[in-house]
């Protein structure tokens, strides 16, 4: 029998990628049998970030570059120039781009024309390396190794930027913290666990579908979150080990773990549907498209 994950059309390309400590980025066919469709390599470091956006396949890693492929092709078409730290998020939202560091720092670009992007500020946002970045709307969270989920208002599309495209952080940018009334990006509210607790135990993974976010954890565990409510709904043990990504698509939650699996769940009950090996080292991030 069929295994119950996304059926695409014959003639569009959908595949699930994931990053590795070996420094590829693998694409999966996401119709059974899964069978491996190409390798991206590129990086020289460990591939923490993967985002898929209108086409392009952007990924972050250890080397602190940050790579923006064709989804369909898997050929490497622009690198933004290394940031100071490593590179351990990316997500998209209000046309920019955001990249979460290992210092705790909140990279933030503009996108320009074709695959290049602005570079616009730099926001100290946690205590800890950001391991987890979520665009949602005009809203981005932010999961880090303080154990904090935070959420922040996105720059407006039209924010000027500090500079050329593809550029690296220039040494001294607008930064913002909660209630910094100039900045471009400001923190409006932080999601709470079950009894009013922080989360517990390192942020590694965001996700979001349908007003709920879905949250991986160094304990080996997910959260399943109300956004509206900013509070905790659900916590699964997923893994052997830390859940360093998490994706939804087509009814179905994918998690990426450092114990060299990853995992599909059905997205209604949280219940483990199946597990897949194939990795060298750890499977820090997966996304499905």
């Amino acid at each position: 029998m069929a295994h119950p994950l996304l059926r695409a059309p014959s003639d569009v390309r959908v595949a699930i990628t994931a990053g590795s400590a070996d420094g590829t980025i693998r694409a999966w066919s996401i119709q059974p049998p899964h069978q491996e469709k190409g390798i991206l390599r590129g990086h020289t470091g460990v591939v923490y970030a993967l985002l898929v956006l209108q086409g392009k396949l952007i990924s972050g890693a250890s080397d602190r570059c940050i790579r923006v492929w064709d989804a369909r092709s898997f050929v490497c078409e622009h690198v933004l120039l290394e940031l100071s730290a490593t590179i351990l998020s990316v997500a998209f939202a209000s046309g920019h781009l955001f990249a979460g560091c290992q210092d705790g720092t909140l990279a933030v670009w503009r996108r320009g024309a074709g695959a290049g992007f602005e570079v616009l500020c730099a926001v100290p946002a946690h205590k800890g390396g950001i391991y987890a970045t979520l665009g949602v709307e005009e809203q981005v969270i932010t999961g880090a190794a303080d154990s904090m989920l935070q959420v922040w208002s996105a720059p407006a599309d039209g924010t000027s930027a500090t500079g050329g495209a593809g550029g690296a952080l220039p040494s001294t940018l607008p930064s913002g913290t909660a209630g910094g009334g100039g900045a471009p990006v400001r923190a409006t509210a932080m999601l709470l666990g079950q009894d009013g607790e922080d989360p517990g135990g390192g942020v590694y993974a965001l996700a979001h579908a349908d007003g709920f976010v879905y949250s991986g954890h160094q304990g080996a565990f997910i959260r399943f979150w109300s956004l509206a409510e900013r509070t905790c709904m659900k916590t699964v043990a997923a893994h052997d080990s830390y859940v360093c990504g998490v994706f939804v698509i087509a009814g179905k939650l994918l998690t990426a773990s450092s114990d060299k699996t990853w995992a599909v769940w059905d997205r209604a009950t949280l219940t483990r549907t199946r597990a897949y090996e194939g990795h060298d080292g750890g499977v820090y991030a997966i996304v499905g498209h």
